[in-house]
């Protein structure tokens, strides 16, 4: 095993873990609501903030075998967009209904959040 790579790969899930707080990710924290049930919010963020990089880099490194520094941080970079891919993101989705009655136009948007799981 090269250690230089597994923690160029470390560095890039890690960086990506840190990006990803502006995409609300979702993580290990429902399964950690469940297994530790009854903590405080910060509590779940700062386990899932320091589980979530070692999971990435785990199947970063020996799912995609990397063989230099580049192709091992880029390993470890895609592990947040590979998440996002799987639908594992809070998504907030906006819609706009335009409603006619009586010569009066009325537009009234909604927001919600949805979880995707």
């Amino acid at each position: 095993m090269d250690y230089v790579l597994l923690s160029i790969t470390f560095a890039g899930a890690l960086i990506s873990e840190l990006l990803s707080i502006y995409a609300d990710m979702i993580g290990c924290k429902t399964f950690l609501k469940k297994l530790w049930p009854g903590k405080t919010e910060r509590f779940y963020f700062i386990i899932d903030a320091l589980l979530m990089p070692f999971i990435g880099t785990a199947l970063a490194y020996f799912i995609m075998e990397p063989t230099s520094l580049k192709t091992a941080f880029c390993a470890g970079l895609t592990w947040c967009g590979t998440l996002q891919t799987l639908g594992l993101t809070l998504k907030s989705e906006t819609t706009t209904t335009i409603k006619e009655s009586g010569g009066k136009t009325t537009v009234s948007s909604t927001t919600k959040t949805t979880k995707k799981v």
